[in-house]
């Protein structure tokens, strides 16, 4: 058996609430307007496997968070770290995604059932991205950070 199928029958994480703050970290300019302090589409963009990333970060504070930000994304991606925005699950499930922990890394959550169409997936990705920027929960540093090539 698979290292992270034994983590997951081992250390089961509780069940996502409809209310719990999920982090989506940005990682490329395209991601948001600083200007207006917009959330675009393209940060809920899923993958070519539509195996869309977030993390819980409820009960974590604010500083952790960004350790976790700059672990998941600098360390593990090798991208460049922009920024954070929080959504809830409500916002994926009004869309009728399924948001279900998938760890390890440890709090890391896919969004899933996303539908087939690049077309369908753009129109959530821009739906999920005007309830990001109603939030109001946008934070972005004052420069990315992280490999430059």
């Amino acid at each position: 058996m698979a290292w992270d199928a034994c983590w997951r029958l081992l250390f089961r994480p509780k069940p996502i609430r409809p209310t719990e703050p999920l982090a989506r970290f940005l990682n490329s300019k395209s991601h948001y307007v600083r200007t207006k302090r917009w959330v675009t589409e393209y940060a809920f963009l899923p993958p070519r496997d539509l195996r869309f990333s977030v993390f819980r970060t409820d009960g974590v504070p604010g500083l952790d968070i960004w350790a976790l930000a700059k672990k998941m994304v600098i360390h593990a991606s090798k991208k460049r770290l922009h920024g954070l925005v929080h959504v809830i699950p409500e916002d994926f499930e009004n869309h009728r995604l399924q948001v279900v922990p998938h760890e390890p890394p440890r709090r890391h959550v896919h969004v899933l059932n996303w539908p087939a169409s690049k077309a369908a997936q753009k129109n959530v990705a821009q739906k999920l991205a005007a309830a990001a920027t109603e939030s109001k929960t946008l934070e972005l540093l004052s420069e990315p950070i992280g490999p430059t090539g």
